[in-house]
């Protein structure tokens, strides 16, 4: 009996060993199953944060780049790559622009009215010191030389008749530029044509 149970026991061993053999090749899948799906996640993550700071600078713009909200360089026109969360790229256009001075009523120094169209014609200068003050010293740059031109074009014709204010418009026109350049200090470029009025229409 005790021969026939021995016998036993030395058959049933090799399908235990077939049995961890299984369970062991098995749990190696499955760990080499997890491991993949790690490296392929951590991989993809990689991927999307390096995709998420890439940034291209046209040559018609200038970046200002922020890091936590502080100012911290210039991107030039071309490619540019910034820390995702920390950094921020603000850009500016630096291409000419023409904004509308809206219409508006003038009395002239011989007491009459005259209605002023004009528009300007204007852009920010590419250094660091004219960008950073197009967005940092003032809110809205454009508004803010659009006010000057109607204020500067007030004192003027209000020094003029209506005659000469209509025959004088070239000279009108080399006043508001000269005030212009002198009194904007928001980075608006002071290169020709910029800040100058290609139109001034007068009409009472």
């Amino acid at each position: 009996m005790c021969g026939v149970a021995r016998a036993g026991i030395r058959r049933g061993a090799p399908g235990n060993h077939a049995t961890t053999r299984v369970a062991s090749y098995m749990h190696d899948q499955v760990v080499m199953s997890i491991t993949a799906w790690i490296i392929v996640a951590a991989a993809a993550i990689v991927v999307t944060y390096l995709f998420a700071g890439i940034r291209v600078v046209r040559p018609t713009s200038r970046g200002l780049i922020e890091r936590f909200g502080k100012y911290r360089c210039v991107a030039e026109p071309g490619f540019h790559w910034i820390v995702p969360v920390a950094d921020r790229l603000f850009l500016v256009n630096i291409t000419e622009l023409m904004v509308n001075a809206e219409r508006q009523e003038i009395i002239t120094s011989d007491k009459l009215n005259a209605r002023v169209d004009a528009q300007v014609y204007f852009k920010v200068k590419s250094d660091e010191d004219s960008l950073k003050s197009s967005q940092y010293n003032v809110f809205d740059y454009k508004l803010q030389i659009v006010s000057l031109a109607r204020t500067t074009l007030r004192n003027i014709i209000g020094t003029l008749t209506l005659k000469s204010a209509n025959s004088e418009r070239g000279k009108i026109n080399t006043a508001l530029q000269q005030t212009l350049c002198e009194e904007t200090t928001t980075g608006a470029s002071r290169s020709t044509p910029v800040a100058s009025f290609s139109t001034v229409t007068l009409q009472l």
